[in-house]
Parts: C-alpha cells; structure tokens; sequence
C-alpha cells in the first residue's frame, strides 16, 4: 500500500459496504482494484467470496497479474487458493451461473457474427424477407438486443408492437429449439433465473465491477441482485463513457449513491501516464463535456511533446505521419514500433492511405477495428475466389456503391494481383482454381473448412513458413477468415441440414459483402503479440490501452465526430418503449470519445488533418478545441526524449486440454488455439459435450435427492437433455439410445461411486510459476473421507490414457494446493471396444503429480517463447490440419490433384 496516493489508499481500504470511485485516464485503476482486492484477502476474506467484473479478458489477465505479484509478496501460500475468485467479463461470469445452476450445460453461445449469420440464415422465416432483406435483418437484431439489454417486459411489448413480439417470439423459440444462447441472452436470463432463485449467488460476499460507466441495464440489475447480500465497489470515469449505442447508461455510475444507500464516493486525481502537455490539454478540453468532473493531476514531471499538423489531402497526411514514424524509430531510435498507435473514429473510412504508405515503407502493422480481416490481401483473395463460386457471386470494393461490385471472371482475375503480393514472381495457378470450382459446385468437399483447405493448397500455403513474421501474419488471417466460413456454415447445417453447394454460396456472398466485410477484424495473433509493429486501430478498440505516441488524424469535419451521429434509426420497437435517444447518440458521445482518444498518449501526441478530398473539407471542431501549435508539411515537427518501458509479463491461463494440445504438437496448438483455423462439422460434434451433461444431471440428482442413479438416467433423457445440434432425427435418435445405454450401463455397475459423489463439475483454477492452471474436474468422490478425482472419457481414441492421466494429474496437483486433499484418481472410459465401461486408475504419487507439474510448466515455458515445433507422429493420421501442414508425412487426400501437394511435404 505504501506505494498508493491518499486516494488510492481511501479507496482500497474504505471500510465502506458500498464505494464508487472516479478514477480518470491513467489514474491506476486497475492497481486500485488489484489492491482492494489484496486489502480484502489480508483482513481474512476467502477469494471464493470474491468476483470482479472486468470489460475485457485482457483486462482480467492484467488485474490477475497485479493481484498474484502483490499476494506473492504478502503471503505466498495465500496464492495457491486464488483461482477461487473470479475474475473476468460479467458475460462469462453469467455463462458459469446458468451452466451451474439453471441448466444450460447443454446450450451453445452465439457471439454477434455468428448470431447475425443465424439471422440471415432463417430471417425470411421470420417475416424479414423482401427488399432491404439485410437490413431488415440487422434492424431485428439490434432491436432483439435492445429487448434483452433494457429488460423491456414482454407483455408490454405484445401490446405495443404486435408484429415485432410475434416475430421476436417465433426467433425465441428458434433459439430455443436449437439451444442457443446470446451475448444479450445470457445477462438477460441470468438476471431473471436470479430473481426466482438466488441461492446461486449467495456465496459472493464482494463484487468490484472495472468500467462501471459502461454498464446497461440488464447489468445493473444483476450487480443490485447481488448487491443485496454482497459489499458492492465500482470504478469508471464518466468521461469515457463511449458505448450508448449498445446500451451503456452513464446515469447509472451518477446514480450509485442513490441506487446503494450509505455508499461513498472517493475520487482518484492523478494521471500517471501522460506527460504535462497531455494531461492539460485533456483537462482543458474535458470543460466542453456535460457534466463537470475534477481535474487529472500530472504526476509525471516530463512536459512532454503535443502539436497539430496539417497537410493538403489524405494521402500527402499518411505520407507525413509514416516519415514521423520511421524517424522516431529508425533515424532518432527514439521508441519501437509497437510503442506508436494510429487511433482513428473509423478504420473502414480512414484506414486506406495509412495502410499503403507503411506498406510502401516496409514498416510492420497491425490493424483494428471490424474491417481489419479484409484490408489484408489474403483474406480478400479467399474472400473473393469463395463470392466467384456462385455465377451470382461479386465482391464490393465500396460498400457504398453498388456499382462498384465484381462480378463474373473478373472476380478470379482480381485475385491475382493481390496474390502476387503474397508470393510475389510466382505463377497464378488458375487452372486448379477452375477445377477446385467445379468439384466445390458438385459437392465433392465435406464442408467449407475442407474446401477451403485445398484452396490454400492450391494458392500455396505450403510455402509460408512459420518462422517468417510477415508470412505468420498473413496464416493468423488465413485462420480468421476459416472461422468466418464456419460461422456462416454453423447456421446452414443445424439439425441435420445439408449444406447447398449451390444457394448456400450465393448466400455466403452476400453474409461477406452485406456483413463480413464490415464486422470482421483481423486476427491478433496472441504468439505475436511481441511482434514490433504499429498498431492502426479504432478509438473505441483502443479504450484502456496506451501509447508512448499516438497520432489521431483526419480531424476533419464529418469523420470525427462521425456524421451520423444522432442520426434517425429505424427500429422494430417503438421509440417511446426505450431510451432511443442515447442508443443513436449525441455530439457529448463523441466529445467523450475524442477525450478518450487524446489520453491514450504517453509523451508524444500529434492530432492532424487535411484540408481537400475531392472538395474542402473544415477542421473537426475537436481540432479547434485543442490550443497547440499548428505545424504544415515543411515544418520541421517538434522533438525530444521519449521514456520506454519495458512490456509488464502479463499473467496467463492455460487449460489442462491446452497444455495437452501443445505437448502433442506444438504447430497444431498454434493452427488452432492461436489462428483460429476450424475443424469439419461431424454430426456427432457435441457428443462428448452432451453425454456429461447428461451425467451431470444425473450425478446431481442422485447428490442432492437421492434419487437411484438409473431412475436419474431415466428422468434426464426423458426431458430432452441430450443435443446433438448438427444431427438430424434419425441420427440424433440412434446416438440417444447409445448414449442413454451407455450412462445405464455405468451407473448400473459402478452403482456404489454414483452414491458417493461429493462434488460435480467443480471448476479450478491455480498458480503454476508465472501462469494459472484452469480447468472443471468431472466429479470428485468422496469414500469415507478418502477423495478421488475423476474423470469421464467416451474412449480413449481421441486422448490417449497418458494425455488423460496428465489432466488429471494436474487437477489432483491443483486440489492439493487449494486444501482437498487427493488419495485417488480414475478415468471412466465410458463406451471402450467390448461396449462396456471401464475404469482406468491414474497414480496420484509425490512422484507422479511432480511430473505432472513439470510437463505443464515446459508446455507453458514453450508456449510463451513461441516455441511451435511439429511433431511427426502416427496421430499424423487423424490431424484436423494434416492436408495444410507442411510438416507432416501423411499422403494428402486430394479432391482436385495438386501435383506438389500430393504427399507429405518435403519442405523442411
């Protein structure tokens, strides 16, 4: 604590029940939070009792990171029980709770591509179809999230908007038939299952909630639910307040005290990120925001370097900025490349010059915001040559021309320039293009992901190697756009459905070019995250992140603040049925946004514009808020010293499955966990996911009431527990009776373990060196007092009993550590060769949880140095990846035959 200004000391010790705590840019909230939390476990608090809500996963990682480095201090052994607390995203936390305690282990989440690919998938369905069908699609969907967010009461709705609450109620039972849930979904019932029953949530004692200002209502009434029983500390700053167009609600954060009687307000001053010129400027242009706050105060004494600049048009404005760049780093050797961020209100609008000129510069970047995917030319000649398949396919090069779509040939012939920019002096191979078009049209591929697959084959996947940064970015893209495929094909083929290699690729073209385009962004490429490149991105992306320089161009009026803003939307719901105002945003919106932005730098911040597109374009009026010295392209641009940092080791957490994965083959952990390449449908997929559910159930019957394990089969699969969601009828109905017999067979003679189950589905998590261990232990038996960890497998085709024995080695180490001690361990093979299941004893020695523990920390130790070695092996064979691994022996299968693609590479 002793580091902690009287401030941060108030509000990491207030003894206060309920606290609200204005903390502005670079004010060390997250240190804040991390240290209350510390404050709590060293006055006696179990973490069990602790949750905190963060914004984002990297959030919770970084505010782990805190909490473990300043616990480890303290108390080491208080380490050890740690991952007993949560900490992450108020969606995950909602996810846990109605897997655990309302039911809903059996139900797949939709993220917002996904979903809106449902939607177009059945929206004709629904009484969407006709002109404007994409729209009306979109205008559904965000009408559906406003619904769930703002908790609008359904009877209301069916009296005010007949037609909408039928459509909405037919797309509900969709969801439902199919088990789906959604982002908005998951807080919407999670609240409501709450209110019924909230027992759920009675062991939380403390909830701290990061990012309060953002927060809609559907949250607001969870984090009150449990505000009922638990201290309740939250944290935000009302100036960066900048999601009102998906719900967030300000007015709660102003609120706080009313809402939480007794509570107390503690204000945070001090900005410890920016140099004096930032911090004032940013104060000076915080008075034109509604709503007054105190000051940041500068505790860095450096001034600091802050300008405009103005140039003739975008491109002569990108040309400037990149020399800026490449003279800090190259020529000055001032900072890296990844200490520079370009920030702007929009990727898609702005994005284009800069992006040449780095290209034209060889300076390495990384790009954000939702159009990212598709500003990379690999993903544009996979996007292209996948809209060529239909003879209805095209390609819009603007989004906002019709006109400007390619149709026909031409859409394979303009692949081929952007494809000489990946392998530059190599011969299009059109000939195997035409001919993978034709078995695609046939039907000759199992699904997208296999066609797909022998279309890198074809355009040369082969001859990108790993090791090469460049060529690894471009196999991370080539993995993003695979999932785009499979988010597309998840929603054409549930319940059985073939996939129509005819409409369902006309209808991929248009899910590409009427939503993709805009909603995909690149891929991060987590391994290469220690890779030096400029990082282009929206302000609201950048959001929580900071620079050493930043540079915000094109402040120019109609591009910041954006010229719809506050724009009329077209909705589905009556306007007068929710706040409609704050979801289509006013100009404070964007003056919180720009106040946002402008604090993202630490020494070094240029705003820039241009004067002329095709016409004169003004300054943004944030622009002429701003006093600073304006500098034009002949300027010689202000300098001094920058102060780097080293990059803080952020905590990691690792599956036991992952650490599986890794040790099997270090290359495909790399394809998968960190590219995002997919695996082929199977209408089997989920069957191992269903079949513990179902037990699950079952275990808890017989847990809690007693009932006899077969009987509690019975009940579960008699109230349509199993789901199979890419089966049809007769498939999914011999699966059940297999299943159903199989968990029989189990119980039936392994009757006495049944009754002594003490725990199921416990979910664990603990320290391992500088990384956590994660994971949910099937079920622990309890004989007498004696523990015994198991596991449950449906064989051991998949994972192998030595992978199984690490998992459960590391769980059984993970037990230990946290106070359960372990005697035993078993793995069931549930469903083995003779049809019978078979328990398989794990040792759970000094010895084997040593070796355990040491196979776990090489895994992590390799993953984070980027170690990505293949492994050639028999289980070559059964690789989702083997036809694009360079690396394997295994002779490809090929539909169309590629002559230098037939067997296993001999590359390397």
């Amino acid at each position: 604590m002793n580091k902690l200004s009287p401030d941060q000391k108030k509000a990491a010790t207030s003894e206060k029940r309920f606290l609200r705590i204005v903390a502005g840019a670079g004010a060390g909230k997250t240190t804040t939070m991390a240290m209350r939390i510390v404050y709590l476990l060293s006055q006696g608090v179990n973490p069990k009792d602790i949750v905190a809500f963060t914004f984002t996963e990297k959030s919770a990682q970084n505010m782990k990171n805190r909490i473990y480095e300043k616990v480890r201090k303290i108390d080491s052994q208080l380490c050890d029980t740690l991952g007993e607390m949560y900490i992450g995203t108020i969606h995950a936390f909602c996810y846990q709770l109605l897997e655990d305690f309302f039911g809903y282990g059996n139900h797949d989440v939709l993220d917002e591509n996904q979903e809106i690919a449902f939607l177009m998938r059945h929206g004709w369905g629904l009484g969407l179809g006709g002109s404007g069908y994409v729209k009306n699609c979109l205008n559904f969907h965000k009408s559906v999230s406003v619904v769930y967010d703002e908790l609008i009461d359904y009877d209301k709705l069916k009296d005010k908007a007949v037609d909408f609450h039928h459509k909405f109620t037919k797309y509900e039972n969709m969801l439902d038939q199919e088990k789906l849930l959604t982002f908005s979904r998951i807080i919407n019932f999670t609240v409501k299952n709450i209110e019924k029953r909230s027992e759920s949530i009675q062991h939380i004692k403390h909830l701290m909630v990061d990012e309060y200002q953002d927060i809609n209502k559907a949250q607001q009434e969870l984090i009150k639910l449990i505000g009922k029983k638990a201290s309740v500390y939250v944290v935000g700053d009302p100036r960066q307040c900048v999601y009102q167009w998906r719900g967030s609600n300000g007015e709660y954060f102003e609120d706080f005290i009313n809402d939480f009687t007794g509570g107390e307000k503690v204000t945070i001053p001090e900005n410890r990120r920016s140099c004096k010129i930032i911090v004032d400027n940013a104060n000076n242009f915080s008075k034109n925001l509604q709503g007054q706050y105190d000051y940041m105060e500068t505790i860095r004494k450096k001034v600091g370097i802050s300008y405009k600049s103005v140039c003739e048009d975008p491109e002569k404005e990108a040309e400037k900025i990149v020399s800026e760049v490449k003279k800090l780093v190259e020529v000055k050797k001032r900072c890296n490349y990844s200490d520079i961020g370009i920030l702007l209100r929009s990727v898609k609008t702005s994005a284009g010059p800069f992006i040449d000129k780095l290209k034209q510069n060889d300076i390495p970047f990384i790009i954000g915001g939702k159009i990212g995917l598709f500003r990379r030319d690999e993903s544009q000649v996979a996007g292209r040559l996948f809209a060529w398949l239909h003879k209805d396919g095209f390609w819009l090069t603007d989004s906002y021309n019709w006109q400007s779509r390619i149709i026909g040939d031409k859409l394979v012939q303009s692949t081929e320039r952007l494809w000489q920019n990946i392998f530059p002096g190599s011969q299009f191979p059109l000939d195997l293009i035409k001919e993978w078009r034709e078995q695609v049209l046939i039907g000759s591929y199992r699904g997208l992901t296999e066609a797909y697959q022998e279309l890198l084959l074809i355009l040369g996947f082969l001859d990108l190697d790993q090791n090469n940064k460049q060529h690894a970015a471009i196999m991370a893209n080539l993995g993003r756009f695979n999932k785009l495929l499979t988010d597309y094909q998840d929603s054409a083929i549930r319940k059985g459905r073939s996939f129509n290699w005819n409409n369902d690729i006309k209808g991929l073209a248009w899910f590409m070019n009427s939503y993709a385009y805009e909603a995909y962004d690149e891929q991060p490429a987590d391994d290469l995250r220690g890779v030096d490149a400029v990082q282009i991105m929206t302000v609201h992306q950048a959001k929580g992140l900071e620079w050493l320089v930043v540079f915000i161009p094109c402040l120019v009026d109609r591009r910041f603040p954006a010229s719809r803003i506050g724009s009329r939307q077209n909705w589905f719901i009556p306007r007068d049925m929710f706040p409609v105002d704050r979801y289509e945003g006013e100009i404070d919106d964007e003056r919180r946004l720009f106040y946002v932005a402008i604090t993202r730098a630490r020494d070094y911040l240029c705003l820039s514009r241009f004067k002329m597109i095709s016409q004169n374009k003004k300054p943004s009026i944030f622009y002429n808020q701003i006093k600073l010295k304006e500098y034009s392209k002949t300027d010689e641009l202000p300098d001094g010293e920058l102060e780097t940092r080293l990059p803080e080791e952020e905590l990691q957490t690792y599956t036991g499955s992952e650490i599986i994965e890794y040790n099997r083959c270090n290359y495909f952990y790399r394809l998968r966990h960190l590219w995002g390449f997919q695996s082929e449908f199977s209408t089997m997929l989920n069957f191992g996911k269903s079949l513990h559910h179902c037990l699950r159930l079952a275990s808890e019957m017989v847990m809690k009431d007693k009932t006899e394990p077969e009987r509690a089969i019975e009940t579960v699969f008699s109230n349509d527990e199993f789901h199979l969601p890419y089966a049809g009828a007769f498939a999914k109905g011999n699966a059940e009776q297999s299943a159903k017999k199989t968990l029989k067979n189990y119980v039936k003679k392994y009757k006495k373990d049944m009754l002594n189950i003490h725990e199921v589905e416990a979910r664990l998590e603990f320290p391992l060196e500088n990384a956590t261990v994660a994971g949910i232990v099937d079920v622990i038996l309890d004989d007498q007092g004696k523990k015994e960890v198991r596991d449950y497998k449906t064989s051991f085709e998949v994972t192998t009993l030595d992978e199984v024995g690490l998992q459960i080695r590391l769980y059984s180490l993970g037990l230990n550590i946290t106070g359960d001690v372990i005697e035993k361990a078993s793995v069931v093979a549930l469903k083995e060769k003779d049809g019978e299941a078979h328990i398989k004893e794990i040792g759970v020695t000094a010895k084997d949880l040593e070796n355990a523990k040491l196979q776990a920390k090489k895994a992590i130790d390799g993953i984070k140095k980027g170690i990505w070695k293949a492994k050639v092996t028999k289980r070559c064979n059964d690789c989702d990846y083997k036809k694009i691994c360079r690396y394997t022996n295994v002779k490809r299968k090929l539909i169309v035959d590629i002559p230098f693609a037939r067997n296993g590479s001999n590359k390397i």
